[in-house]
């Protein structure tokens, strides 16, 4: 939980694919991360997919919306 009592949802992707369609969030706190080898991206009302290679490279693409990603490193 947020601070302000909007609700966080992190997520692992170690290797692998992954696509989301998330409608918005009701509460402006809320907010969903997902943690590659490679970053983390953080997203509110979006569509789009994560794709981790075995050696930790990842791609991203956002069908609708807006994504911030932050590599490591």
């Amino acid at each position: 939980m947020a601070p302000d009592n909007g609700r966080i949802t992190h997520l692992s992707v170690p290797y692998g694919q992954v696509r989301l369609r998330l409608r918005r969030f009701t509460h402006r706190g809320s907010r969903l991360q997902l943690q590659t080898p490679a970053g983390v991206s953080a997203v509110r009302g979006t569509e789009f997919g994560v794709a981790v290679q075995p050696n930790g490279k990842t791609g991203l693409a956002t069908l609708t919306g807006a994504v911030v990603t932050t590599a490591q490193g």
